[in-house]
């Protein structure tokens, strides 16, 4: 499932912010290969849909999915996590103490963004991230070299930290951090 086929971010709706009038199945293109580029800077999958994983249980008995906001599990939904939690049993379990063995369980949960619920922030970050992906992509620098030139062509190498999304869209990662997933 994408936020695509959700309806959540839409070829009109890049076309309108971008004023980019490419083909519809380029941008459609576009539109998904800036999602899973997106969903990778942020630790978490965007896209509402039905998902079955295994979480470590922490010791308030909290399990943390990477898709929230969490609409539908069996379990108890507690904002960003489930609680209720029943430990998978496992073989190696009998080598462990009892009060130290990892417990994990596998949980399946509904969770993620639909085109009613995606922050406008997140739309915005797609639509730019996708049309900078019509460019070519970002060259590295030769590791040592400031400048170069063949016949009467140079070229001067500036310093730049950007990787990421921000080689794409320079400042998007601050602009998306309120949603990346923070490690628990």
């Amino acid at each position: 499932m994408s936020l695509l086929s959700l309806g959540a971010v839409t070829v009109s709706g890049y076309r309108l912010h971008t004023g980019d009038q490419s083909n519809a199945s380029a941008v459609s293109g576009r539109l998904l290969e800036a999602e899973e580029l997106l969903d990778e800077h942020l630790r978490r999958q965007l896209a509402s849909e039905e998902r079955t994983d295994t979480f470590p249980i922490y010791p308030d008995g909290r399990l943390y999915p990477d898709a929230y906001p969490i609409t539908d599990s069996d379990l108890t939904i507690d904002g960003r996590s489930l609680r209720g939690a029943t430990a998978d049993l496992a073989t190696f379990l009998a080598y462990w103490p009892d009060d130290c063995a990892p417990r994990q369980a596998t949980v399946t949960w509904t969770g993620g963004y639909t085109a009613a619920t995606l922050p406008v922030t997140l739309r915005h970050a797609l639509y730019e991230l996708a049309r900078a992906l019509t460019a070519p992509a970002p060259v590295a620098v030769p590791v040592g070299a400031t400048s170069a030139s063949v016949g009467d062509v140079s070229v001067t190498f500036s310093e730049s930290t950007e990787t990421g999304i921000d080689a794409w869209v320079p400042g998007l990662s601050e602009r998306v951090k309120p949603y990346r997933n923070r490690w628990v």
